[in-house]
């Protein structure tokens, strides 16, 4: 969208200010406000001049915000006011080599020059909450954290029985009206339409929804923009949204479901019609078995919080692929008459605590490094791993993920060669030293369980 277009769209609108939104390293959104009356092309054209945004990254030098264009909306839960996805520059007009959103370009443009463009669907799901009660003034007093929502087993209600609640209908799907008016929003105003939802599997208040595939930096524009929207509309309702991966103890995580496809010339490149397991090309599999050569280490991006291992600890846990067994990390959906059109792969390992930009750069990295090493996924584990002894499992050569931060952490410091080239070194160690300092906090704090566990001993 031109500039101009932009300034009549606001005028025409009478819409008071503008924000201009970027994300940082971790994944938070940010934005700064500023007034529409004033605004000029050359201004939308060159980028805002903004001091205070180099902070965010700790960072001194002084940071320009340019607007993508493409992706102003109007925001409905905001008085009088619209947003554009900016891009950071330098002061010499240069992209700032620690922006989320320029290193998903720089994947953009790594799969362009091998020939491919790669698309991403985003399945997601999070949790809501009626009350949220968390004691973060004095920690020193010990943990305590307090839910409450309407669909809890504890609540007295009869409405409440479920053990797995997926795709309960109402009125036992209590948060339908809300759910649906989030995606209406997503539809209308930001022209992201949504192709499925519905209740999750926890009967504590887990929702889901599928975002249709994308390019790229759509793609996780749509997903940055899907968030937002669910935690602001949730709380004008007096409900609270989470999409940590294990909110709720015992009840099923939440995951973030990519699924990736790759194209050339309108050619879907993962789509052969002559192979007989699930119709994947040559092309496929390596792509397939760069995302297994570098799953552990891609944890410290797709799973980046403490309380994604908790997850892990259920499904998926090993890495694996599989056209047959929905707990491989890698995939591959089949469908009775499934076109090229429509043929994917899933990658399950994510949760939505992923700062998509990087999460999503990362994986192209390592598929990419799979085509072109020819990296061989080996045979597919259709049969429930689980339930294998765990020699059988060395005999497969099946490994599992890891079972803490630092220990992903390890990974990618020992394995972190397929993503030069996307990454910058910079952004690799600041990322690093966020994600270390996290677990350190974590680990040293007394839990719930540890109260319970050895207080009387």
């Amino acid at each position: 969208m031109p500039a101009k277009d932009v300034l009549d769209r606001l005028s025409s609108s009478g819409i008071k200010w503008l924000y201009l939104e970027f994300a940082d390293v971790l994944g938070y959104s940010h934005y700064v406000g500023v007034p529409a009356y004033g605004l000029s092309e050359e201004e939308l054209e060159k980028g805002f001049s903004r001091s205070d945004v180099a902070s965010v990254f700790n960072d001194r030098e002084e940071l320009f915000l340019k607007p993508d264009h493409d992706t102003f909306a109007f925001i409905p839960w905001m008085d009088s006011a619209s947003r554009m996805i900016c891009n950071i520059y330098t002061r010499k007009e240069e992209f700032y080599l620690k922006d989320p959103r320029y290193i998903l370009q720089r994947a953009v443009k790594n799969a362009s020059a091998a020939g491919f463009e790669v698309k991403i669907g985003s399945e997601v799901e999070f949790y809501f909450f009626d009350g949220v009660a968390v004691d973060k003034v004095t920690p020193e007093r010990g943990p305590s954290v307090m839910l409450d929502t309407r669909e809890a087993k504890w609540n007295p209600s009869p409405m409440v029985s479920w053990d797995k609640a997926s795709l309960l209908s109402a009125p036992f799907d209590t948060y339908h009206i809300l759910r649906t008016e989030i995606l209406n929003v997503m539809n209308d105003n930001f022209h992201i339409p949504v192709e499925s939802h519905g209740h999750g599997e926890g009967p504590t208040g887990q929702q889901f929804a599928s975002l249709p595939p994308f390019p790229l930096v759509e793609s996780a524009d749509a997903l940055i923009t899907f968030k937002n929207a669910v935690k602001n509309i949730s709380i004008m309702s007096n409900v609270f949204a989470t999409f940590m991966p294990v909110p709720v103890f015992k009840e099923p995580g939440n995951s973030l479901r990519v699924n990736i496809s790759l194209w050339q010339e309108e050619r879907n490149v993962f789509y052969d019609g002559k192979e007989e397991y699930a119709n994947i090309s040559s092309a496929a599999r390596y792509f397939i078995g760069g995302l297994l050569e570098h799953a552990a280490a891609l944890c410290v991006f797709t799973n980046p919080s403490t309380n994604s291992y908790k997850r892990l600890l259920a499904s998926p846990k090993y890495i694996m692929w599989s056209a047959k067994n929905k707990s491989a990390v890698a995939y591959v959906p089949v469908r009775h008459g499934e076109s090229e059109e429509r043929k994917r792969i899933t990658f399950t390992l994510p949760d939505p605590l992923a700062n998509p930009y990087l999460a999503y750069a990362a994986i192209v990295a390592a598929g990419l490094d799979g085509i072109k090493k020819k990296i061989d996924p080996g045979d597919p584990v259709d049969s429930d791993v689980s339930t294998m002894l765990s020699r059988d499992r060395r005999k497969l050569g099946i490994k599992e993920l890891p079972a803490n931060l630092m220990e992903a952490i390890a990974f990618l410091e020992a394995d972190n060669e397929f993503l030069k080239g996307t990454f910058s070194s910079d952004i690799i160690t600041d990322y690093l030293e966020n994600k270390i300092k996290e677990h350190r906090e974590n680990e040293s704090r007394p839990t719930s369980y540890e109260f319970q566990k050895y207080f009387n001993l």
